[in-house]
C-alpha cells in the first residue's frame, strides 16, 4: 500500500493511511518543531507494519505451475487433510462460513481411487484456498521462519515448504474461481471470503478488499441478504446467515481500516442474525467445541456483528456526508460540536462492551472492568479451549481498534480549537487509553499464548495503536507510559511474520530520540568551534542500530536481534531545536 503520504484524497478520515499522511503534514507545517518531530520527518511511516508476501509463480519450484499441474497434486491426501484439520481450529471459530460436515464429505468425494502413482483429486477452489491459508499459517510461525523456508532467493529449490504449498494452492484456486464467475454458487462466495482473509494475512489489504467486493456481489446475486426460506431446513438456513454476516463483518472491518466505502449494507438486508444456541452450535461442527453457561462457539460472530453495526452507525453520524463539521462555517466550531456528538455516541459502544457475555471477555488483573480503556493487565485462562482463547483475543483487539479508528481523527482537529479543555481533549484520553490497552493486551498474548503466531494479521491492530501512540509521543510530552508502549510494539513486531523494515526503523528513531532525556548544555561544547555555516550532519544510521535495519540487502522476513529500546526516565526537557540539531553526542558511539 505504500507509505500513504499521498493518499488523503483517496482514503477516508478513519483510515490509517490518511491519518499517517495528515500526521506527516502536520509535523512538516509545525512552526515550532520539536527535536523528535524533526527526526521522524526523515522517515515516512508505512501504513502497514508488514510487507506483502510474494505470491507470484516465480516463487514456486521450477516447473511447478498450478496451470500445468492442474489435475495433479503436489502433496499427499494425508498432508492435505492435516491442513484442513488446522482450519477448524484456527479459522472456523472466527469465520464460521463452512459446514464442517458437508466440507469433509466433499473433500473425501474429490479423491479418485489411486490406481497409478500420480495423486489425483478433482479440482476444488474452496479446498485449495483452505489448504493455502492453513499452510500459510504454518509458515508464519516463528519456528518455521528460516531463510530456506520462504526466502525469494530459494525459488530454484524443488523442496515443497509450507510457503510454496500455500502459494501453489492459492494460485490454482484463483484460476478456478475465474471459471466459476459465469455460474457462481455458495461455494464461490465461501472461496472468495477465505481468499480475502488469505490476502489480508499476506499484507495485501487492497487485494482483499477487491476479493470481498466480488464475494459481496455474488452474495447479492444469490440472495444471501434476504432471510432464507424455511424450505431449506434449519442447518442450511443458519449457514447462509453466518456467511452473510461474516461477509458483512469482514467488509466493515476492512473498509474501516482502508477508509473506503463498505460493499455490504444493511439497508437492503432483512437477514436475521445467526443463531448461537447450543443445539445449532452442535450441528454446525464436528469438532468438540464445548459450550459454556453463557456462550457457544457461534456467539462470537453475533457479538462482532453487533459491534461493527454500532461502529458503522457512529461513523455515518459523525463522519458521513451530513457530518457536523461540514454543516458549520468554521472548522473550530464544527470540530468541537463533532467531538461533543462523538462523545455521546461512544456510550453506545461502551454499552455494547458492558453487555458482552463474561465468558467472551479477557479478565483483568486490576480493578477495572473487562474491555475497559484503562489497563493494569489481563488474566489469560490457559485452561480454556483454544477456540475460546482466540475469540476472546480477537474480540478485545477489534473492539479497541474500532474505538481508535472512531476517535483518532479528533487528534488532528485538536490544533484548530484553541481551547484549553474541551470535548476533544476528553476524547483523546479515551483514544490513548484504547491504544495503550491494545498494545499491552497483544504483547501479553504474544508472551503467554500462540494467538499472534497463528494470526499475524492481528499485527494491524498493534500498528494502528502504535501510530496513535507515536503521534502522542511526538506532539505531546514524552510520557514514560507512551515510550514503554512503543517499546513493546518493537518487541512484538520483531516476532511477527514479514515485518516492514521501515516500521521498525521509525520506532527505532524514537529510541534515539529518547537519549534527549540525558541532554545537557555541556554536550554542545564540542560544536562551538565549528564555523557558523557548518554543523555536524545528523546521521540516522548509527552503530547502535541492530544489523540489517538500515542495510539495503535486509530481508523483511528475517528475525533480527532485539532492538536496544530503552525506557525514557524523564520528560524531554525544553530546548532550542536549532542547538539540538548541532549536537550529535546523544547518538552514542
Amino acid at each position: 500500500m505504500g507509505n500513504g503520504s499521498d493518499s488523503s484524497a483517496y482514503f477516508g478520515p478513519l483510515s490509517t493511511p490518511c491519518f499517517i499522511a495528515c500526521f506527516q503534514r502536520s509535523l512538516n507545517s509545525c512552526p515550532d518543531t520539536s527535536p523528535m518531530q524533526r527526526l521522524l520527518t526523515h522517515q515516512n511511516l508505512p501504513s502497514n507494519c508488514r510487507q506483502p508476501r510474494d505470491l507470484s509463480e516465480t516463487n514456486l519450484p521450477s516447473g511447478s505451475s498450478p496451470w500445468s499441474g492442474f489435475h495433479s497434486e503436489i502433496i499427499s491426501k494425508t498432508r492435505q487433510w492435516h491442513y484442513v484439520h488446522r482450519f477448524w481450529h484456527l479459522y472456523h471459530p472466527l469465520l464460521p462460513i463452512l459446514c464442517e460436515r458437508d466440507f469433509t464429505d466433499e473433500f473425501e468425494s474429490l479423491w479418485t481411487p489411486d490406481t497409478t502413482k500420480t495423486m489425483q483429486r478433482t479440482p476444488s477452489a474452496l479446498v485449495d484456498i483452505v489448504i493455502a491459508i492453513c499452510s500459510l499459517a504454518q509458515s508464519s510461525r516463528p519456528k518455521e521462519r528460516t531463510r530456506s523456508s520462504y526466502s525469494p532467493r530459494d525459488t530454484g529449490s524443488r523442496e515443497w515448504t509450507h510457503e510454496t504449498i500455500s502459494v501453489w494452492h492459492y494460485r490454482r484456486c484463483k484460476r478456478l474461481l475465474d471459471d466459476e464467475l459465469e455460474m457462481p454458487t455458495l461455494a464461490t462466495v465461501q472461496s472468495h471470503i477465505v481468499m480475502s482473509l488469505y490476502l489480508y494475512t499476506t499484507s495485501r489489504p487492497s487485494a482483499a478488499y477487491n476479493s470481498l467486493g466480488t464475494a459481496g456481489r455474488i452474495a447479492y446475486s444469490l440472495g444471501l441478504q434476504r432471510d432464507p426460506p424455511a424450505t431449506l431446513g434449519v442447518t442450511k438456513q443458519e449457514l447462509r446467515r453466518r456467511i452473510w454476516w461474516s461477509l458483512y463483518i469482514f467488509d466493515s472491518r476492512l473498509s474501516l481500516e482502508l477508509g473506503r466505502p463498505t460493499i455490504m449494507t444493511l439497508h437492503v438486508c432483512d437477514c436475521q442474525l445467526p443463531a448461537d444456541d447450543v443445539e445449532t452450535a452442535q450441528v454446525a461442527c464436528l469438532q468438540p467445541f464445548s459450550s459454556t453457561a453463557e456462550v457457544t462457539w457461534l456467539t462470537y460472530t453475533v457479538q462482532l456483528a453487533k459491534l461493527v453495526t454500532i461502529v458503522q452507525s457512529i461513523y455515518a453520524d459523525i463522519y458521513g456526508e451530513s457530518s457536523t463539521i461540514d454543516n458549520h462555517a468554521t472548522l473550530s466550531d464544527g470540530a468541537l460540536l463533532a467531538a461533543a456528538s462523538l462523545e455521546k455516541h461512544l456510550h453506545r459502544l461502551y454499552a455494547w462492551a458492558d453487555a458482552v457475555p463474561h465468558d467472551l471477555r479477557l479478565s483483568r488483573t486490576g480493578g477495572e472492568s473487562a474491555l475497559s480503556y484503562k489497563f493494569s493487565g489481563i488474566q489469560v485462562d490457559l485452561y480454556a479451549p483454544g477456540w475460546l482463547q482466540n475469540q476472546r483475543a480477537f474480540l478485545e483487539a477489534l473492539y479497541h481498534d474500532a474505538a481508535i479508528a472512531l476517535i483518532r481523527p479528533m487528534a488532528l482537529l485538536r490544533t484548530v480549537c484553541g481551547q484549553p479543555k474541551n470535548a476533544i481533549d476528553s476524547l483523546l484520553e479515551h483514544l490513548h487509553g484504547h491504544a495503550n490497552v491494545a498494545i499491552h493486551v497483544c504483547h501479553q498474548l504474544y508472551l503467554e499464548t500462540d494467538v499472534l503466531s497463528d494470526h499475524p494479521e492481528l499485527s494491524s491492530v498493534v500498528w494502528n495503536a502504535a501510530v496513535t501512540m507515536l503521534y502522542r509521543f511526538i506532539t505531546g510530552p514524552g510520557e514514560h507510559d507512551v515510550a514503554r508502549s512503543l517499546e513493546l510494539v518493537v518487541e512484538l513486531l520483531e516476532h511477527v511474520d514479514g515485518v516492514d523494515v521501515n516500521a521498525i526503523h521509525a520506532l527505532a528513531n524514537v529510541h534515539k530520540a529518547s537519549f534527549l532525556g540525558q541532554w545537557t548544555p555541556e554536550s554542545l561544547v564540542h560544536t562551538e568551534s565549528l564555523p557558523a555555516n557548518q554543523s555536524p550532519t545528523l546521521e540516522l544510521n548509527t552503530p547502535t542500530m541492530p544489523h540489517g535495519i538500515t542495510d539495503d540487502t535486509y530481508s523483511s522476513t528475517e528475525v533480527g536481534h532485539p532492538l536496544p529500546i530503552h525506557e525514557v526516565e524523564h520528560s524531554i526537557p525544553e530546548m532550542n531545536p536549532d542547538l539540538w540539531l548541532n549536537d550529535t553526542t546523544w547518538l552514542g558511539e
